[in-house]
């Protein structure tokens, strides 16, 4: 199981089994028919994957293993990823879009109430979409990654995520300042 040393903070990741990615779907489709004219490469993409990443504190291993079962996936439709960092290949690009400080991030709040009335501790949880990318014959270009940022990023409610450690940062810092 993935934890920042000495930290309390566990971090998975949640992606739909294919045929249950039918919102991975519907967004190849539409960056291929917004963006494919200005950028040829992504009208040709070969997969994308949306993926949940959930960091959360003030649970132990057990708690989190059940947290994860209960509340943050569904086993029958969903792989879950134990990992500190993004799963996907050296070909694959990604990045992720999390809720700026001050927005309600229903998913979290969500999470958090479902995880009280699961494990019987409220987690604290932070939430972020991270997309990852497949080219056709290659990876995609740092142009046409950044078109599909900018088409997907709403910048009054999210910002993009600067590496795997900034949400861990948030969480750490919040948690260090509300320890409940």
């Amino acid at each position: 199981m993935s934890m920042v040393s000495g930290s309390g903070i566990r971090r998975v990741f949640v992606e739909k089994k294919a045929g249950f990615d039918i919102e991975a779907q519907h967004l190849k489709a539409d960056i291929a028919g917004f963006l494919g004219v200005q950028f040829p490469e992504l009208a040709g993409l070969a997969k994308v994957r949306i993926l949940n990443r959930y960091d959360t504190a003030h649970l132990d291993e057990d708690q989190f293993k059940r947290f994860t079962d209960l509340v943050l996936s569904e086993p029958q439709c969903d792989h879950v990823y134990y990992d500190d960092e993004t799963p996907a290949s050296k070909d694959e690009r990604f990045f992720g879009i999390e809720y700026l400080p001050g927005q309600y991030d229903q998913r979290a709040d969500s999470a958090e109430q479902c995880g009280e009335l699961a494990v019987g501790i409220k987690p604290l949880v932070r939430n972020a979409r991270v997309y990852v990318f497949a080219g056709s014959s290659r990876p995609l270009s740092d142009e046409a990654l950044s078109a599909v940022k900018a088409y997907l990023i709403n910048p009054v409610r999210g910002k993009p995520l600067w590496k795997n450690l900034i949400l861990w940062s948030t969480l750490f810092l919040m948690f260090l300042m509300f320890p409940f």
